[in-house]
């Protein structure tokens, strides 16, 4: 049976309202996690001519990671908002994640994606899973560097070479991870987000075709495909704008697609 989106929305609300709860929401106290998910800004470039989360896309072939790409990094986005506290692990049921991130039939096959999903992520080094011997107990699973798969994780400390971005907690806590987001647009959102700090967190937001495969490994198709589902889900709104390649008003200013954030609440 096909389950209704406005069903699915309404799962991911509700274990997102999970997730703020146990950070002490409920009681007003503040939290870093509160801000949404840190991820390092190396998982997007890491300087040295890797892109972590390119290549998570990507199926371990190399090719195209089609919804598998989208529910790997989903997940590991998932993961980093509800782990990045202390301990940097969560022990929580497979059905759990698949409602935060919006799969249907979260009891069933929902559960069974977020199995192997997690199998696969530990795989490529960005988590480490203790199982239990005892059958049908939950699996406690850590977090791992995101930028340097396979190394320890610490939380980001923002200084030089540990720069971060925050994927804010309204992707989940609003229902906007859900089936409509493809996993082009999502890799695209965290580029926007990039986007936006780097440009002082001013609105008017350009994605030049001409750089973009070099800075985060990605081709002109996701970067096209993306823009457009995001475009389309409300996230961002495109206008035609006389800029410079980093939508501003300096040298070599022509006619570019801008972008700016209509949801999500970056300025909060």
């Amino acid at each position: 049976m096909v389950q209704p989106a406005s069903t699915l929305k309404a799962a991911q609300r509700e274990a997102a309202r999970e997730v703020t709860f146990l950070m002490g929401r409920h009681e007003g106290r503040p939290t870093r996690r509160g801000l949404g998910a840190p991820v390092r800004v190396g998982f997007l470039d890491d300087g040295a001519g890797g892109h972590p989360m390119a290549t998570l896309l990507s199926s371990r072939s190399g090719s195209g990671g089609g919804r598998g790409g989208k529910t790997r990094l989903a997940l590991l986005l998932s993961l980093l908002w509800v782990a990045g506290g202390e301990g940097h692990s969560a022990t929580r049921p497979a059905s759990f994640w698949a409602r935060l991130i919006g799969l249907p039939d979260p009891q069933g096959t929902g559960a069974r994606a977020i199995n192997s999903t997690w199998a696969e992520l530990e795989t490529r080094g960005f988590v480490s899973i203790r199982r239990s011997r005892v059958s049908g107990e939950v699996p406690t699973v850590t977090l791992m560097n995101e930028a340097r798969p396979g190394q320890p994780y610490q939380t980001p400390t923002g200084e030089e070479g540990d720069r971060y971005l925050r994927v804010p907690e309204r992707l989940w806590t609003m229902g906007k991870l859900d089936q409509e987001l493809t996993g082009a647009g999502l890799a695209m959102l965290v580029i926007a987000i990039r986007t936006y700090d780097m440009a002082n967190r001013k609105q008017s937001l350009t994605f030049p075709a001409v750089t973009f495969k070099e800075r985060y490994g990605l081709g002109e198709s996701t970067r096209k495909k993306g823009l457009q589902n995001l475009v389309d889900l409300d996230i961002l709104d495109r206008s035609d704008s006389l800029t410079d390649d980093d939508g501003g008003f300096g040298r070599r200013m022509r006619p570019r697609n801008t972008y700016e954030f209509v949801s999500l609440g970056l300025d909060n």
